[in-house]
């Protein structure tokens, strides 16, 4: 599977989750505790401290370009 399929893949294995468990869990709570666990994979299993950080923004930068770009597009 391409890395672009894995991503897929898991994104919407943890949007079934977030869906399974809305009930038993606030939004705010669950995004703590991924933003907790993205943080504790990244550095435990990154080559670097460095490799991870980087892992880690770039997903955030990921994000602002998304919505830049949706931004963009809603002026057109």
């Amino acid at each position: 599977m391409t890395d672009e399929k894995q991503i897929e893949f898991m994104y919407n294995k943890l949007l079934d989750l977030s869906e399974k468990h809305q009930k038993d869990i606030t939004v705010p709570n669950f995004c703590r505790v991924l933003a907790m666990f993205l943080c504790e994979l990244s550095y435990d299993c990154s080559p670097s401290g460095d490799h991870a950080t980087h892992l880690i923004l770039s997903a955030i930068t990921n994000k602002i370009e998304k919505q830049i770009e949706s931004v963009s597009n809603e002026k057109l």
